[in-house]
């Protein structure tokens, strides 16, 4: 079986599909197979329908789309919500009734068809509500909370979905943190992780991998100066 793999620079790869040497997708109607790496600009074949122009703002994978909330678009935060479908090479903004404030450096994670909205900042302060926007039926809800307590408000965090879960890492609240927290989706529960081997506020650069489409768990990867941690959800935290 066919194994992750990590560049020199400690960036995460990951295996390609069994049986699989080549990516194909839609191009105009037609099927186009990559060969080879490298990147390259995704046209949509409609222009009408493209976001402005932003930059802080957050996506997520969800069947054969991506789905792109909020941002900064260079004069004030926003509080649209995208989804680009990979098959139809098209655009199409969603519904927008009852989303949450404009904001940026939030997070956005999938769970049962539901895209997550928590955190960010809305341009005058920072924030922890916790929002859902179902993909089948097209509708916004604020999540009610039914225990634990929540992030402290903050922005530049990172999160992924593992098993029924969301967990959130770091960010910034007026300090910067190295706090680990989860959130059941099935409970609707914030419970801290207990990592008392994780070093404190020094962390402040980090990448996220969400690898649910892999046999294996997913991670966080936390960036300090040249060194990359590793960070499973469910096992002990690195040592510092």
């Amino acid at each position: 079986m066919s194994t992750p793999s990590f560049t020199m620079e400690g960036q995460y790869m990951p295996p390609p599909p069994p049986g699989s040497t080549s990516a194909s997708r839609k191009e105009g109607g037609r099927a186009s197979t990559a060969t080879s790496k490298g990147w390259q600009e995704v046209e949509a074949d409609d222009d009408l329908t493209v976001p402005c122009q932003r930059s802080l703002h957050a996506g997520a994978i969800w069947k054969d789309c991506f789905v792109v909330f909020g941002g900064y678009d260079g004069h004030r935060r926003v509080n649209d919500l995208y989804s680009f479908n990979f098959t139809l090479n098209q655009w199409k903004m969603l519904s927008g009734v009852n989303a949450p404030t404009p904001r940026d450096r939030h997070v956005a994670n999938v769970f049962d068809d539901s895209l997550y909205i928590f955190g960010g900042f809305d341009g005058t302060m920072r924030v922890n509500d916790l929002h859902s926007y179902n993909l089948e039926t097209n509708e916004w809800s604020p999540v009610e909370v039914l225990g634990g307590i929540a992030p402290s408000p903050r922005h530049s965090h990172a999160a992924v979905v593992y098993q029924q879960s969301m967990f959130v890492f770091g960010g910034y609240d007026g300090s910067y943190r190295s706090d680990l927290h989860e959130f059941n989706f099935y409970t609707r529960r914030w419970t801290q992780v207990s990592q008392s081997n994780f070093a404190s506020s020094l962390f402040r650069c980090f990448d996220r991998v969400n690898a649910h489409s892999f046999s294996f768990a997913s991670f966080f990867f936390i960036r300090y100066n040249t060194a990359v941690t590793c960070l499973v959800p469910g096992t002990a935290a690195p040592a510092s």
